[in-house]
């Protein structure tokens, strides 16, 4: 099924993530349980979608309630619908063994719980916190697939039944049962600020300062020890920015604008928690607020990059995995650099400068650039020269072919 199958199927605005070939694991994404039903309907992120070995739904607040029951046991799940016989015809999904049953919570529900009896696990309640996967591959080898092909019914969570004798932590359960914890957070979209994010709920920074300051500084001794990625944090943002307490956020919007255009999404992102490790002697907020505000500040930089583009470059960015996306935005800003040696929308990139700013080899930046020529998306116009005994190497010269 194609990622717009299963939205159909599931009935309701839900928030998929793409999940690796036979693993739980999500594809080379940080930050999910952030993401929106806004930020999977971008071209970009549809197009990810689609080119995943797997996917799986984000519950609880961020699917509008979709909540699902995991059964680890065959014999459970037959006792669970013998007292609840109306959920035998609510989505079912399995892969391995037991099974999930996909429910539209209607109202409030509680947060993620295990389920017992005679304290051995039998399954879990999964919501706002958890993602389900829908499709793909098992880590056993054998794929997900439905076991009732049908949309989540419609129910309260106080209209479900278990058994007696099962360990529910019904009495936390019946006493948390508020709107999904991460629901603020699922509306951050791509018109969201991050400011915004930091408004949300966030653990206090625990560090006493004696600790915040040796561990300052045992990040600058671990980041001297990689002289390339220090050098290029020093040229990007340790020149430019001074951190002071008060001014971290206005910093990191700023910085985040920069490396995205400059960087890979993820070099970004641990460019981002280096500048935090740096500074966390005169920082006072977490890194787990400072993490979430760059995540959030990416997705909207990114749907403000995708309505920049012309319908050329819109049709060869959507189609791009990734890293090849991440080349083309870094290309893309590169053409319009004003510049006295190679005015727009000419510049100059070497295999190696690129192959670094994706953290990949530079055999392989000189594919992507291959691929960019032949989707025309530039042309070259002055090959380089390597570096030989007394005579500096010189890079490539490219053209944007859009016209601006």
């Amino acid at each position: 099924m194609n990622p717009q199958d299963i939205l159909n199927l599931l009935d309701t605005d839900a928030v998929l993530i793409p999940i690796r070939h036979r693993s739980k694991a999500p594809d080379r994404m940080n930050g999910w349980q952030k993401l929106s039903f806004a930020n999977i309907s971008t071209p970009a992120f549809q197009n990810r979608l689609a080119r995943a070995k797997g996917l799986a739904v984000s519950l609880g607040g961020p699917s509008q309630g979709l909540c699902t029951i995991d059964f680890d046991d065959d014999n459970a799940l037959a006792e669970f619908i013998a007292l609840n016989p109306e959920l035998e015809a609510t989505l079912t999904t399995t892969a391995h063994r037991g099974a999930n049953l996909w429910l539209k919570i209607k109202g409030p529900y509680p947060p993620p719980f295990a389920i017992k009896c005679d304290d051995q696990p039998l399954g879990e309640w999964r919501a706002t916190g958890n993602y389900t996967i829908i499709t793909g591959t098992h880590q056993k080898g054998m794929p997900y697939r439905f076991l009732n092909e049908t949309p989540p019914l419609p129910i309260t969570y106080e209209s479900i039944k278990w058994p007696e004798g099962w360990q529910t932590s019904d009495s936390e359960v019946k006493q948390s049962l508020l709107p999904p914890p991460l629901s603020e957070i699922s509306k951050v979209s791509a018109n969201s600020k991050p400011s915004e994010v930091s408004t949300l709920s966030m653990p206090i920074n625990e560090k006493s300062f004696a600790q915040r300051v040796l561990a300052a500084e045992q990040a600058r001794e671990n980041l001297n020890k990689t002289q390339t990625l220090a050098a290029f944090y020093d040229k990007h943002i340790g020149r430019i920015y001074s951190p002071q307490q008060g001014q971290r956020n206005n910093h990191l919007i700023k910085i985040t604008t920069h490396l995205y255009f400059t960087v890979s999404k993820e070099r970004a992102l641990e460019l981002l928690i280096i500048f935090h490790h740096l500074n966390q002697d005169i920082f006072l907020d977490p890194l787990a607020q400072h993490e979430a505000e760059a995540e959030a500040h990416l997705m909207t930089l990114e749907q403000d990059f995708l309505s920049k583009l012309t319908s050329h470059e819109a049709a060869i960015y959507q189609q791009l995995p990734t890293p090849y996306d991440d080349a083309f935005r870094i290309l893309y800003d590169l053409a319009r650099h004003e510049s006295t040696e190679c005015p727009p929308p000419e510049f100059f990139i070497s295999h190696a400068d690129l192959g670094f700013r994706l953290d990949i080899p530079k055999t392989t930046a000189g594919r992507i650039l291959a691929s960019l020529i032949s989707l025309d998306a530039l042309e070259i116009m002055e090959t380089g020269s390597k570096r030989m005994a007394g005579q500096r190497g010189k890079a490539t010269r490219y053209r944007w072919r859009s016209t601006f």
